[in-house]
Formats: C-alpha cells, structure tokens, sequence
C-alpha cells in the first residue's frame, strides 16, 4: 500500500490485452459473506465501481458458487466488454492470500512492486494519518509472505521497485511485459495521467482519494525522498530496520 501499486495497475489496464480496475478486497469477510446480497455496501460499491448493471450482476451471483467465483465471472465479463483477454487484481493485501489465488488462478504472475519504506511510511503518515506500529505491522507481513512466496513458486513472482517504475519506466515495463508473456507497448511508458478513478471512486463512495487523484496527473517524482521533510528522525531511525541494506541517500 502506498507503493505504487495503482500507478502499475492502471498503466498495464493501458495495454491492449489486459483488463484491469479498481480493487475488489475480495478476501475481506464482507465480500467472502455478502457476495449473494447485491444491497451490501461493499458488493453495490464493486459492481458500480466495475459499472457493471444491477441486472447483469444478479445473473452473475446467480452463476457463481462462491465470492470467488462472483470475482473471476464479473472480471471475465468485464475483460470481454472492454474487448481484452487477460485481466489484473490489485489490492495490496493479494500478497497475503497468494496461495488462494493459485488454487483458483494456477498460472497467475505476482507482481510485488517495493518503495522505499521511509517514503512508503511518509505517506501513510501524510495521507492516511496512521501510526507508525500499523506501517510496521503491515511491511514485515508482507515482506514476510513475500519471501515465503518466492520460496515456494519463486517462477511466478516478479519484484519490482517503486523507484524504477517512476525514473526508468520504460525498462521497468519492458521487464514487466517480458515476465507476464505479453508484448511491450510503448504507449503504457508514455503515461499522462488519467482521471477516471478519480471521479468514479467520488461518485461511488463519496470518498475524496488521494491515491486515484494522483492518477490524474503524468508519472511525476516528487514523491522519491519525500521522507526528508515529512519524518522524524526517530521515526527515521525506525523505519531504516524495515530494509536493511537496501537504503538510499535519496
């Protein structure tokens, strides 16, 4: 989370084969639980989130057998809408449930983008005002899962840096394209920003986003280092043992 994650997911929706929308958080207990009832707050959020029509969403809870089922029948039919053959997840959390992903989706890539954890915590501490115990909490299960995922199906995993997606863009999607078996398109580097989720996610939740705000605006920098201004040195001091020998003078 706040690594960049959303910035890589609507650059490869970009491409001419991949579908790829807003997350669905479709581990969560209220997606798990509710997914037969289309009133829930969280089942309307995603089907109008996904502009999918309430008729068409009733015949596809009526298809499926499980949430997961509803998941992979609604990102089909949105893939096959947008003419597309392939389709993304992104919700941060995937990482932890990985091995539930590849009993549904056996062949599905992971693709882990890492920021530095002194900015990737400054903007938790900026733009979303939570402590610096649930920044910790969050990193080292992640990065745990991670190492444990590799471990075991290292083939299916690709690491990424959040530094190299925003100052070597075009290498880092060569490498992205190259991992998930489709052709490179110039056009996913060429990025200028895209205000759709902005406005879908406001019109949806009613909820200002940062994160979809900056999507409206081309790859930009200005995040890289942000940890100078916006952190403590304690806090500094903390989050340097989150990424032991990895760190930058940026």
């Amino acid at each position: 989370m706040r690594s960049g994650t959303s910035l890589l997911r609507t650059i490869l929706g970009k491409h001419p084969s991949i579908f790829a929308g807003l997350e669905t958080h479709w581990f969560t207990e209220e997606f798990q639980t509710q997914w037969q009832d289309p009133t829930a707050k969280r089942m309307r959020w995603t089907r109008e989130l996904f502009d999918v029509d309430e008729g068409t969403w009733r015949e596809l809870i009526s298809s499926s057998v499980d949430a997961t089922d509803l998941l992979a029948r609604m990102m089909a039919y949105c893939t096959n809408r947008a003419g597309k053959s392939r389709w993304a997840e992104k919700t941060p959390d995937n990482i932890l449930h990985m091995r539930a992903v590849w009993e549904k989706w056996p062949a599905s890539p992971l693709l882990y983008i890492r920021r530095d954890a002194r900015d990737c915590f400054a903007s938790w501490k900026v733009q979303r005002g939570e402590s610096i115990d649930a920044f910790e909490a969050q990193w080292r299960a992640h990065e745990d899962a991670l190492e444990q995922l590799t471990k075991e199906e290292g083939a299916k995993v690709l690491h990424l840096e959040y530094e190299d997606l925003i100052e070597r863009t075009t290498g880092t999607l060569v490498k992205v394209c190259e991992f998930i078996d489709e052709r490179f398109v110039p056009e996913l580097a060429a990025y200028e920003g895209d205000g759709t989720d902005h406005e879908r996610v406001l019109r949806v939740t009613g909820k200002h986003s940062t994160t979809a705000e900056a999507l409206t605006r081309p790859i930009f920098s200005s995040s890289i280092g942000r940890w100078k201004q916006d952190l403590s040195v304690e806090e500094v001091s903390r989050i340097d043992s989150l990424m032991p020998g990895r760190l930058t003078d940026r």
